[in-house]
Parts: structure tokens; C-alpha cells; sequence
């Protein structure tokens, strides 16, 4: 009895000494100072040396305001500014997580704070920005999946439309007006022979990890892939191959 008392006592240690180690998937937050806001998923911040740096929030995408060559789309001036509420509201630090903690672009990957609150995870959950670019960095991926349920069952904001989150891959789609139709004039009807009408695949504006069902599984080189995904495919898309991925950032034949 008294040996069954001593490893019950020794297991109960062991386990609360485990529940007090820090986090090993996510780095310990850093004060950082707010400077501007670029949209509504990216930042500038300075850090306690005085370093300025671009902050990209990891595990969200907000609709784009900024992005050359792509017009304002919906949404996108209300998550910037709801950002910069945020932000603006003081006591900011960042946290890493695994795997790279810059992009290609330099910006750093981060999970923003302010006091205790995430703001990567108040906009999903009011639903200026949906869940995405999911590469290495999952630590906080299941929370954000449930902000998102509850801003797509609320319908709040990015929602409110059918379709335009992009259910293919990343971003939004945003569909142009329909043109009026023309006053049409008295004519002789004559026989007129029905073609077919083809229905093109829909394609994603940005790397997808969905594959097409006109698709075919093999791709060979890039040409291959982006005639069926003209914005390339990321490293869960099944077609997806290493030799493929030039600059090795887990995106195949990416449009430049």
C-alpha cells in the first residue's frame, strides 16, 4: 500500500510540474510601440531599441486596401480602422511562434496583443478578417477557427455575402456588377442554333491548397500548374512538389 501511495504521490508532482513549464510552441511577448497602420492585417510597429518593423498578424487575412493592382474591397477600410482602434489603444506586445518569423518580404509573422487581448483573434470573431495563410505557425489555429464559426454563423461583416470569402483557397472574390440589359428592338425571329455553354473553372486569386475537379493530379513544371491555378498552389495541395517550390516558402509557381 504505502509503495502505491508513493508513485501516486510522485505522478502528481510530475504533473504539476508540467503544467507550469512555458510554453515551448510559442515565444514569450515582446513590448512593441504602435507607429501606423498599412491594412487591415499589417502594421508598423517600433520596438523598446527603437527599431521599426512591419508586423504581418499570423493566421488572418483581411480583404485588400493596399494591394498594387487590385482595387479597395469590401470591408477593407473598416478592418484597417478597427485595427487601428486596436492597436491605438496602448500596451502592444508580439508573440512568435514556430517555424519562420519573417516572410519573404521582411515583415515580421506575429500574434499581436494588446494588454491580454489577441488581436488577431477579435478580428476574425467580428469578422473583418477570415482564417488564413496557414503554413508552420498553428499554435492559436484552433481558437481562431472558432472565432471564425461564430463571425460566419453571426454573418457579421466579410459574411454577410455568399461567396465572398473564397471557399477555393485564400482571399475573397469580389464579382462584378451585372450591366443592364439593353432595350431591345422588335426583330424577325430567326432559327437559332444553341451552343453549348462551357463553364470555366473558378480560379483563385491567390495560392490554393484545393484541387480542381478538371484538374489533373500530376503537374508536372510550373506552366502545367498555373493553367489550372494561375496564382500556384501551396504545400497541402495535392499536385504540390518541392522542385516546384524554387524559393522553398511552402508555395509552388506563385504569381510574382
Amino acid at each position: 500500500m504505502s509503495f502505491v501511495r508513493i508513485a501516486l504521490s510522485f505522478f502528481l508532482l510530475v504533473t504539476l510540474s508540467l503544467s507550469t513549464l512555458p510554453d515551448s510552441h510559442a515565444a514569450a511577448r515582446q513590448k512593441v510601440f504602435y507607429t501606423r497602420t498599412v491594412d487591415g492585417d499589417t502594421l508598423k510597429v517600433k520596438t523598446t531599441t527603437g527599431q521599426l518593423i512591419t508586423l504581418r498578424l499570423l493566421l488572418t487575412d483581411t480583404p485588400e486596401s493596399v494591394k498594387p493592382g487590385t482595387a479597395v474591397q469590401p470591408y477593407s477600410l473598416e478592418a484597417k480602422s478597427y485595427l487601428t482602434k486596436l492597436a491605438q489603444s496602448g500596451n502592444l506586445s508580439i508573440q512568435y511562434d514556430t517555424g519562420s518569423r519573417t516572410d519573404r518580404y521582411g515583415r515580421h509573422l506575429v500574434y499581436l496583443y494588446s494588454g491580454s487581448t489577441m488581436l488577431n483573434e477579435r478580428l476574425v470573431y467580428n469578422g473583418y478578417a477570415r482564417v488564413g495563410y496557414i503554413y508552420q505557425q498553428r499554435h492559436y489555429l484552433s481558437m481562431l477557427n472558432n472565432a471564425q464559426s461564430h463571425a460566419k454563423l453571426s454573418r457579421l461583416r466579410i459574411w454577410k455575402t455568399a461567396g465572398y470569402v473564397n471557399p477555393y483557397g485564400e482571399g475573397f472574390i469580389v464579382r462584378k456588377a451585372a450591366a443592364k440589359p439593353a432595350v431591345k428592338k422588335p426583330v424577325v425571329k430567326k432559327p437559332v442554333v444553341t451552343k453549348p455553354v462551357v463553364t470555366k473553372p473558378v480560379f483563385s486569386t491567390s495560392p490554393t491548397s484545393v484541387k480542381l475537379k478538371n484538374a489533373p493530379l500530376v503537374l508536372t513544371n510550373c506552366t502545367a500548374v498555373r493553367k489550372y491555378y494561375p496564382y500556384g498552389i501551396t504545400y497541402k495541395h495535392p499536385s504540390y512538389k518541392k522542385k516546384l517550390d524554387r524559393d522553398h516558402d511552402n508555395v509552388a509557381c506563385e504569381k510574382n
